[in-house]
């Protein structure tokens, strides 16, 4: 009867969106990498090397709408100069969220040397790259020698104080850790909602025929 096949294509549809939760909470690939060698040989494998400082932290969230460890993070650096390839005052770079699936965990405000590939039209970094935080007295300017590219609008970032805040205090770690959960929880919440609305549709479309059909038999 075609309310049972109906029925059959229902219990179809719930465990493709069960196994599409499970695969996108648990898909994590382990992440191995090669000696990245000296600045000049990391510059030789990379499309991009340029100095700057995160300003801005965007996660993109995957399939449904669930975060994991592969998923997409956008960073935004305010630039100073570039070693290779050509920059703007602001660029974005995207890496995975996780260092299981190599993906680099930038913090906001700090400057680092960003050693960067073309991957499929955007700029990503990986863990497994010589990407690292640096200062002015940072080898990588004795190595590399002066920018090819330079970013002549000194970064703003700079001009903050941080030393009115201690990133490494009980109070800062509690502050960002409660922040990442709760917009964790908050993604969460809306992708059970999206899959309760899913179900509780079908549920009424299943329903109402099997309704129909018995009043048409009377």
């Amino acid at each position: 009867m075609k309310w049972k096949h109906l029925v059959h294509v229902f219990l179809i549809v719930i465990l493709l969106c069960s196994g599409l939760m499970i695969s996108e909470r648990n898909s994590a690939h382990a992440c191995t990498c090669s000696d990245p060698g000296s600045y000049e040989e990391a510059l030789e494998k990379s499309d991009w090397v340029f100095d700057g400082v995160v300003t801005n932290k965007k996660v993109k969230s995957s399939l449904l709408g669930i975060q994991n460890s592969s998923s997409r993070v956008e960073w935004t650096f305010q630039v100073n100069g570039s070693w290779k390839g050509e920059v703007t005052e602001l660029i974005k770079v995207y890496s995975a969220q996780s260092s299981d699936s190599c993906g680099y965990g930038f913090k906001n405000g700090k400057r680092y040397a960003v050693f960067a590939r073309d991957v499929d039209g955007i700029i990503e970094v990986s863990s497994c790259s010589k990407t690292s935080i640096i200062a002015d007295n940072s080898d990588i300017f004795t190595e590399l020698a002066s920018y090819k590219f330079e970013i002549n609008v000194p970064p703003t970032i700079d001009s903050v104080d941080h030393s009115e805040i201690d990133p490494s205090s009980p109070d800062s770690i509690v502050k960002i850790a409660t922040e990442e959960e709760v917009k964790q929880s908050i993604q969460d919440r809306k992708t059970m909602l999206m899959i309760a609305f899913v179900i509780v549709g079908l549920l009424f479309i299943v329903g109402a025929f099997v309704l129909i059909r018995r009043i048409s038999r009377r």
